[in-house]
């Protein structure tokens, strides 16, 4: 299916004539969706139809389907196979839709797939849209949203049980619960929590928790093959056409480096920051860092992975818990 552009004329409709629309409707397939009208002979019955819909002389959306039934009683289009276009570009693919064009709000059932203007890509069984004052679209919660974004080297993958997004600026993609969201890069970095909200434009997500939850329980989860970090909120930072580009973990931050399992080291802090183009790791806020029963303190505590160096600002390094000799600058690892 190649849809033309929203602002091009939606051509002829093909309309069954009043003789013949029972024998039309005869074959209809059958639906139990909500708010379609049961037992009801639509005033209008169309096949391969396409409507157009404009809001102040301004483009609003444009709807093609396989069939289309109208009821005027109700202000209802019930369609099958049915693609939306909306007026910021977003397109919606699904079985069936029921629109309500009073409400300027459409319900979206079956395989319903949602390509945004940025090139993201949408996947659940249901969704709600709403097409003023601006485009919005909505998942409950209680339905698994999955979705998808190519950054030039990097692809972004999430799942979330629901999604809210707004056609505003900036434009934000809200997760709404248990949340995992994984980008593919040179390697995995998994993220986990409880919602989370992604500003395409600027290449940033940020993960929170809960705050129901007992404290002990409220940490974001990040996973990288060698690298694992466990803090109450959490940045990701991704270069627009290329990889990610920074983590930021904020709070309690607990993180354990395990690139070398013969000196696996673990370190707690306020706040660290994980410059993946540097490879370097900036721990600060009272940081400790624990490597072989030695501990290391300071006031800056930056781990320079490549180079498997600790630089200390600030040191305040304990050996084999025994205080640093005079002349230390801190440890290398």
């Amino acid at each position: 299916m190649n849809p033309s552009s929203l602002e091009d004329d939606f051509g002829a409709i093909r309309v069954v004539e009043p003789q013949n629309l029972l024998a039309f409707l005869k074959n209809e397939p059958k639906t139990a969706l909500p708010d379609v009208p049961v037992g009801e002979v639509p005033s209008y019955a169309l096949k391969d139809s396409t409507v157009y819909a404009s809001a102040s002389d301004k483009p609003n959306f444009k709807l093609i389907a396989s069939r289309s039934n109208f009821y005027q009683k109700d202000q209802i289009i019930h369609a099958l196979d049915v693609l939306v276009i909306f007026s910021d570009g977003t397109q919606t693919k699904a079985r069936e839709g029921v629109f309500f064009t009073e409400k300027n709000q459409a319900n979206f059932y079956g395989a319903v797939h949602t390509v945004f203007s940025n090139g993201a890509t949408l996947d659940s069984e249901f969704a709600e849209a709403f097409m003023k004052p601006v485009t919005q679209i909505l998942i409950p919660k209680k339905e698994l949203a999955r979705g998808m974004k190519v950054d030039g080297k990097s692809i972004t993958h999430f799942t979330s049980q629901g999604l809210e997004y707004k056609d505003e600026t900036p434009k934000i993609l809200k997760l709404l619960s248990d949340v995992h969201v994984w980008i593919q890069d040179d390697k995995i970095t998994d993220v986990y929590s409880d919602r989370a909200t992604y500003e395409h434009e600027r290449g940033f997500l940020n993960f929170e928790m809960d705050e129901k939850r007992p404290l002990s329980e409220q940490f974001v989860r990040t996973n990288q093959p060698d690298l694992n970090i466990k803090s109450r909120t959490l940045d990701l930072e991704i270069e627009v056409g290329h990889e990610l580009k920074r983590i930021n973990a904020r709070g309690d931050v607990w993180m354990k480096d395990s690139r070398d399992p013969e000196k696996i080291s673990t370190s707690t802090s306020g706040q660290a920051t994980y410059d993946t183009q540097k490879n370097d790791v900036i721990l600060t806020e009272f940081p400790q860092v624990y490597q072989d029963g030695d501990t290391v303190t300071g006031d800056v505590i930056i781990f320079h992975r490549t180079t498997d160096q600790i630089e200390v600002k600030q040191s305040n390094a304990i050996y084999n818990n025994r205080p640093a000799p005079p002349k230390s600058a801190g440890p290398k690892k």
